[in-house]
């Protein structure tokens, strides 16, 4: 078997966000002049990183775009904060507000940097982040939402099936902020091993999918919104995706997991044919497996 072997320029830099916190990313130039200003900004979701899941092969198989991944604040899902060289934040301790402040970063980042055309590609979590993202200006030309989190609250049932408990159990986070211990951690079954009792409360207090369409829909920017077929949440998403108001592009495959695994090429034509048609650019550069023609990305059928 041959080995495939990948190499791509690509810059380390770091950038800080409005509250203090430094944020590492990874900005992939673009190897074509036609899409130099254009670039796919990559979020990951709960668990993963900068190098996970679509940031994993898509800045080595579309080169005729830049692009930039970065770690936000949830990244490996680390678990304890009491690092003195590399303090961390996510998993148990995560602040779901934390999340759209490492985005804005993010975005301020590549306006700063020169690039007139943002492509948001978020996976998971990810996708919940770009979907709820308003930001001013029309830089933002497309949205991609991978498999997106729209519900925060969905895990509280996993934790505690029993409303009864989960009521418990938040009694139980609250009187412990009170007293000034919400950095302490209750345990979980399942997924988390635990989590923080502020984390669990500001969990609990979030809205539901309402809140995320609301959101996706404040902007016109188009939508490629995909998702395996094998996934618990296939006919979620498939009714969400009804709702939407912008123009929405499926990218729904059928045989897929979450992570994609052996679809990676099907979704990277997608994408590809998503990006010229929001930014009128080739994503394929030479050298990278240029297509002919990207696959079309089929509307989906609007509501009403």
């Amino acid at each position: 078997m041959t080995e495939i072997i990948r190499r791509r320029s690509v810059e380390t830099v770091a950038f800080t966000t409005s509250d203090g916190w430094t944020l590492d990313g990874l900005l992939y130039p673009a190897e074509s002049d036609a899409g130099e200003k254009t670039v796919l900004l990559h979020v990951h979701g709960k668990g993963a990183t900068m190098f996970d899941i679509h940031a994993r092969w898509l800045p080595d198989a579309l080169r005729g775009v830049a692009h930039f991944a970065f770690n936000m604040r949830c990244h490996a899902l680390a678990y304890n904060t009491d690092r003195d060289d590399v303090p961390v934040h996510g998993g148990m301790y995560e602040s779901l507000a934390e999340g759209e402040a490492d985005l804005q970063a993010a975005v301020e980042f590549l306006r700063a940097e020169g690039f007139e055309q943002i492509v948001m590609s978020g996976h998971s979590s990810g996708g919940y982040y770009a979907g709820v993202y308003t930001p001013t200006g029309d830089d933002i030309v497309g949205r991609i939402l991978l498999s997106p989190l729209t519900d925060n609250k969905t895990a509280l049932s996993w934790w505690w099936p029993e409303p009864a408990d989960l009521a418990r159990a938040i009694e139980v986070a609250e009187a412990m902020v009170a007293e000034g211990r919400g950095s302490e951690i209750i345990p979980l079954p399942s997924w988390y091993w635990g989590i923080t009792a502020k984390s669990l409360i500001e969990r609990a207090a979030t809205p539901g999918s309402e809140f995320w369409i609301e959101r996706v829909n404040l902007r016109d920017s188009p939508v490629l919104f995909g998702w395996g077929g094998t996934e618990s949440r296939d006919d979620t998403w498939a009714e969400i995706g009804t709702r939407l108001d912008p123009e929405v592009h499926d990218a729904r495959i059928g045989e897929s997991d979450h992570w994609y695994h052996g679809h990676e090429d099907e979704m990277t034509e997608l994408v590809a044919g998503f990006v010229e048609r929001v930014a009128g650019v080739s994503a394929w550069g030479s050298g990278s497996g240029s297509r002919s023609g990207s696959r079309a990305v089929p509307v989906l059928a609007r509501k009403g």
